[in-house]
């Protein structure tokens, strides 16, 4: 009897280890999981705020970008309107082309063979330079004029201290030797002029300054060039020139036929108590061949081995649009109150038409990058800058249907390869709980698409160059959005968002209108404002997210 209540006490002391042991592994567990749990959530939190100081830069810095890379309206060209497109068969003359402006990029553009033409000028040398079709990227030259003639008549005027004239050719070979020294000894910003006896129309400018004791410093120039009357056709500042200095100047600008040619160049220095020293110049003209056309060098590598062409006449006019898009007066129209045409903007208000990112290789979780809510809308409708053209630009939550327009870009040759996820979000719930609740998820899996308006056919996204009507419709005024992507590929990939308005009509080819996205407020005097705001995804697919603003000097 005495054993058997010895093998039951045993029995109960052992039920009661293992329960202690059960609760003892319970509590370490349900700590650990806790733990853990908490780990991931202050990752994820900080994970959220990293992404919004970058985005929060990002934006600022756009801003700032834009707003400083120019302080007037430039017409220097205009598109031509007489293209020609021919070569084995095919043969289309008389073609119009229009301008157009894409992030920092001028361009003329035409359809051809249902595919988009873009030809490009240099906004330096305000030339023609290229032209890009069926992925091909060709140079183009003017066949009226041909370099190179070294012009071996003119007249060197030196401003010195006392005065002085040489009467030595100002175009001669590189003499390396150093044997010819035109020198200004006035200190008093000294300038050296040449002048060629005739307009000409030039194609290079070519100085050489070798070392010698006049020569022992680095100086500031100005090199002017300037009409028969003086006035000034084109000025190069240079900076840092020293010994053994050999600069070079293409004047490939005064290629139309229309430009104002040459008759003096002028070689400033911009110092005071200096000398200034040029040992040798060459000027080359152009060659008039009277072949009064612009030509792509090479066919393009289409059906039809097309080639390119157009006449000069009437190119290079003005055409009151500011071709480099940048007076920066905040406006959709210029520093001289002309509206841009075809609904063209300056670019300072780019920033907030647009969303700029990047997603890092190999993610391959989702990452937001974008999300709207009354935070962000708030901001946007603050900005008293945001009161462009109403006929062309609006505001976020004021149209029902609204057309994306994706950008994206990776520097591989093996194409893009992502996921991306929409999903929309009940508006009042995040106003009035701060509550995230989805009410819509499209998903799509291994996208390689780059560029243009996002389709949703059954549920499947993808993109289009032009509208199909297929395209996914953005409710911003009834809904919330946010946009989310994987990287498959092993590089950075790009992003940028704008969206379009449905147009009114139910023509494919109408332009609908833009859409204040970016929360930024620009308008305070010396401040940019700006909503950074980032969602996770996080465990068990639940939301992290946090909306921040920034206050930075503009």
């Amino acid at each position: 009897m005495e054993n058997k209540n010895k093998k039951g006490s045993i029995f109960i002391y052992v039920l009661i280890l293992v329960n202690v042991a059960l609760i003892i592994w319970y509590v370490v567990f349900n700590n650990t999981y806790i733990l853990n749990n908490n780990i991931n959530i202050w990752k994820n939190a900080e994970e959220v705020f990293l992404k919004l100081s970058d985005k929060a830069n990002i934006n600022i810095e756009s801003v700032r970008q834009y707003n400083r890379n120019g302080w007037w309206f430039t017409d220097f060209i205009s598109c031509p309107d007489n293209i020609t497109m021919s070569w084995n068969t095919n043969s289309w003359t008389n073609i119009n082309s229009e301008m157009n402006y894409d992030l920092w990029t001028v361009y003329c553009s035409f359809d051809y063979n249902y595919k988009n033409w873009r030809l490009y000028f240099s906004d330096e040398t305000k030339d023609f330079s290229s032209v890009y079709y069926n992925w091909e990227l060709l140079k183009i030259d003017n066949l009226a004029f041909w370099p190179w003639a070294v012009i071996n008549n003119g007249t060197i005027s030196i401003y010195s201290s006392t005065s002085y004239t040489s009467s030595d050719t100002p175009a001669k070979s590189f003499d390396w030797n150093n044997s010819t020294q035109y020198r200004s000894t006035k200190s008093n910003y000294p300038q050296i002029t040449y002048d060629l006896w005739s307009p000409k129309k030039l194609a290079k400018l070519i100085i050489y300054k070798s070392a010698n004791t006049w020569t022992s410093y680095r100086d500031n120039w100005i090199v002017n060039f300037l009409s028969s009357s003086n006035a000034v056709l084109k000025s190069v500042s240079l900076n840092g020139i020293g010994w053994d200095s050999n600069i070079v100047i293409d004047l490939s600008y005064a290629n139309y036929a229309s430009a104002d040619d040459i008759k003096y160049i002028q070689i400033i220095s911009n110092h005071t108590n200096r000398y200034l020293t040029v040992s040798e110049i060459q000027i080359t003209e152009l060659i008039d061949y009277g072949t009064p056309k612009w030509s792509s060098i090479w066919y393009f590598n289409d059906w039809d081995n097309t080639e390119f062409s157009f006449a000069i006449t009437w190119v290079g006019w003005v055409d009151n649009v500011d071709d480099n898009m940048d007076s920066d007066n905040y406006r959709s129209t210029s520093t001289w109150s002309i509206w841009y045409p075809w609904n063209f903007f300056d670019d300072d208000i780019i920033p907030r038409l647009t969303i700029f990112w990047n997603i890092w290789p190999n993610m391959s979780d989702y990452y937001n990058v974008f999300w709207n809510n009354y935070i962000t809308n708030e901001i946007i409708n603050n900005n008293v800058y945001n009161n462009d053209n109403p006929l062309s630009i609006t505001k976020i939550w004021d149209v029902t249907e609204w057309y994306l327009i994706f950008d994206l870009f990776s520097k591989t040759d093996l194409g893009l390869n992502y996921n991306m996820k929409i999903i929309e979000f009940d508006k009042l719930s995040y106003k009035d709980r701060f509550t995230l609740l989805p009410i819509n998820v499209i998903e799509t899996f291994n996208m390689s698409d780059t560029y243009w308006y996002l389709q949703k056919n059954w549920e499947v996204l993808s993109f289009s160059r032009y509208k199909t009507w297929n395209e996914f419709k953005f409710d911003f005024k009834n809904k919330d959005y946010a946009i989310f992507f994987t990287n498959n590929l092993g590089t950075n990939m790009a992003v940028r968002i704008t969206w379009e308005e449905k147009p009114s009509s139910w023509l494919i080819t109408d332009i609908g209108k833009m859409i204040y996205i970016n929360p930024i407020d620009d308008s305070k005097p010396n401040v940019i404002e700006t909503v950074a705001n980032h969602i996770i995804i996080g465990w068990e697919k639940n939301f992290i997210w946090e909306n921040f603003k920034v206050v930075w000097a503009k």
